[in-house]
């Protein structure tokens, strides 16, 4: 997967702006990630904010694309330059 993630800070507040390859005008943040369970199973839920450029005209398209990126990165975390933090948890 095609992607770049940079240290950025808004408000005094660390964040990690991630931009991907099918989208290099746009950069965001991940405001939150989680599973919830769903019908035997767990589905993902986030939330992210675009901090440069513009909403893609093909939203769901890239919802898509960002989940794709989620799950990549949270497979490869520990290969990744920012690696995840897990919390709230068992």
């Amino acid at each position: 997967m095609d992607f770049s993630v940079r240290d950025i800070e808004i408000n005094d507040v660390p964040y990690v702006g991630v931009t991907l390859g099918r989208y290099p005008e746009v950069t965001f943040i991940l405001t939150e990630v989680k599973f919830v369970e769903e019908d035997n199973g767990l589905r993902l839920v986030y939330h992210y904010n675009i901090i440069e450029g513009e909403e893609p005209r093909d939203r769901k398209k890239f919802d898509i694309a960002v989940g794709d990126f989620i799950m990549h990165y949270i497979e490869t975390s520990a290969e990744q330059e920012h690696p995840l933090v897990f919390k709230g948890g068992t």
